[in-house]
């Protein structure tokens, strides 16, 4: 079994961005992988959480194994699941991933409340960048608390949402902490 825990603490003021490599499901894995935040006074994060499921392009399906995902803001946000290789249900239908092998979440959580026009600019900007892929048909973008918007998409393979999830990155960076998005190292 493989198993990644980050715990990411920010202090009052603080700014982080979260941006690791996607995390790729190999056929016949066992993994978990979690990420937990707490933010103090003032502080926020950006933050995004990409799978790819199996090896598209070796023709490695993801047939087998599980991997469980998790973000978590302590009394705010959960999101949790499991993903089973042979779970034909989950992976296949139209209810659960469609076909589809690659996930993205996209996170911007403050420790405060975001006041309603920034909260709807980083929506309108969100859905802006979905409205120039062809990716609006499994993506939206939606604030289920006051203090965080999230953009989720799935997609056939990794690269699209990659893409996409820089390209929304820069936009909420530039509303929300009036910065230039310089690429991610990686």
């Amino acid at each position: 079994d493989a198993s990644q825990d980050a715990q990411l603490v920010l202090a009052a003021d603080a700014r982080l961005e979260w941006l690791p490599m996607e995390t790729i499901a190999y056929p016949g894995c066992r993994a978990t992988n979690r990420v937990r935040f707490e933010l103090a006074p003032g502080a926020s994060s950006l933050g995004w959480d990409l799978l790819a499921l199996g090896l598209p392009a070796a023709d490695a399906a993801f047939d087998r194994g599980a991997i469980e995902q998790q973000l978590h803001w302590s009394g705010v946000w959960l999101e949790r699941g499991r993903i089973a290789g042979d779970d034909r249900a989950l992976l296949d239908s139209p209810l659960g991933l469609g076909g589809q092998r690659a996930l993205l979440t996209l996170w911007f959580a403050a420790c405060e409340a975001w006041p309603m026009a920034v909260r709807d600019a980083l929506l309108d900007a969100a859905r802006a960048q979905l409205a120039a892929h062809v990716l609006t048909a499994t993506a939206g973008a939606t604030a289920p608390e006051s203090r965080l918007v999230l953009l989720r998409a799935l997609a056939p393979r990794i690269e699209p949402l990659f893409a996409l999830a820089i390209e929304v990155r820069a936009a909420w960076r530039r509303i929300a902490w009036q910065l230039d998005a310089p690429a991610p190292r990686v």
